[in-house]
């Protein structure tokens, strides 16, 4: 395991008694200041704290820590709002540690870390720093305060209540060899902590500079391959879009006149329709139409036919006299084309004009 501290109880002079674990050892202890480098473990007084041991459901911590808090009200004497309850991992079967401390004892315990600077990412009740015998009692010195453990309780040795708790069975003394196995074993796997509830440690985000890296060079590979496709997609995209133009060139240099030069295909195959589609029939329609109604009305003469992009087509109109251009108006609105006129204007006695003959 890494290296790790046990606090003990605050001595005279504002330093703490401790002791210091790397591997499978105690490597140093002492009194006074703690390396606030180092993570360190709490340990609670042993008089501060009473311990009960009682099966708990395991489906979840609310439901095992209100069946501890149960429990403690009826074994306690103080009232439940004014304790601090905090529940151990499974031992043998379902049964678990309950830690019992009084919320002010608590909160002095922390206090006192907290202005000494030290942060504690557990706090083991003392008693279970002794290892559960398989029969009777054990019992240790930590400083000024001799604590007992039994397979099912741990507290606070006592003259007069001990013999009483153990039924007179004398507490068997740990070595030191023992004693230090065990408390080396609590700090590798706490089996209580009672930053429980109210105390539990606010978590704190650090930045994992390592996985943030990586989640850059992923994220820009996932741009890089979006960017690729969208490059991909862009090209493919423009030669479609030339094959098409190509294309486009190749049947419109088919279909205009041959000879015509061609720069703009399909701005040219765009005039050629409109030429070929007149008022929206057809060219053959429309000058036949537009033929029939000046052979109607002798003495006029057609100067020019066009058409717009739009179908409409346009003609110049020659008559001899103003009533013919009304005749001729009359003759193609008779065919079912709405005329526009131009004003005529008169010369050498001829009047010379425009229509723009549509569809309705």
């Amino acid at each position: 395991m890494t290296a790790v501290q046990l606090v003990f109880q605050k001595i005279s002079g504002g330093g703490w008694r401790w002791l210091r674990i790397e591997g499978d050892a105690v490597v140093a202890r002492g009194e006074g200041a703690v390396d606030a480098a180092t993570p360190v473990i709490a340990v609670a007084p042993a008089c501060a704290t009473a311990l009960h041991w009682a099966r708990l459901p395991d489906r979840s911590a609310a439901q095992a820590l209100a069946a501890a808090r149960v429990i403690v009200a009826e074994a306690s004497a103080a009232p439940v709002e004014t304790l601090h309850v905090a529940i151990g991992q499974p031992e043998t079967g379902d049964e678990r540690a309950i830690a019992v401390i009084a919320r002010e004892r608590m909160q002095h315990l922390i206090d006192d870390l907290s202005a000494a600077g030290i942060e504690p990412v557990a706090v083991i009740p003392m008693a279970l720093l002794l290892p559960a015998p398989p029969s009777g009692y054990v019992s240790a010195d930590f400083g000024p305060e001799t604590v007992v453990r039994g397979a099912d309780c741990g507290f606070a040795n006592d003259p007069v209540l001990t013999p009483l708790l153990t039924g007179g069975t004398a507490p068997e003394r740990l070595d030191q060899a023992s004693l230090e196995a065990a408390i080396v074993a609590a700090a590798a796997r706490v089996p209580l902590d009672l930053l429980q509830g109210a105390y539990a440690r606010k978590r704190r985000l650090r930045p994992d500079w390592r996985r943030l890296r990586q989640l850059g060079l992923l994220a820009a590979g996932v741009l890089a391959v979006t960017l690729a496709i969208t490059l991909v997609e862009i090209l493919r995209y423009t030669l479609a879009a030339e094959a098409a133009e190509q294309q486009t060139e190749q049947l419109a240099r088919q279909a205009l006149p041959k000879g015509e030069t061609v720069n703009n295909a399909a701005g040219q195959l765009t005039d050629r329709m409109a030429a070929l589609r007149g008022a929206g029939i057809g060219f053959s329609r429309v000058s036949a139409s537009v033929f029939r109604a000046m052979a109607a009305v002798p003495g006029s003469e057609l100067r020019m036919l066009s058409f717009d992009a739009n179908g409409d087509a346009r003609l110049t109109l020659v008559t001899q006299s103003q009533g013919a251009i009304i005749d001729v108006k009359s003759q193609l609105e008779g065919m079912g084309f709405v005329v526009r006129p131009t004003p005529f204007s008169a010369s050498n006695g001829r009047f010379t004009g425009d229509f723009t003959v549509s569809r309705p």
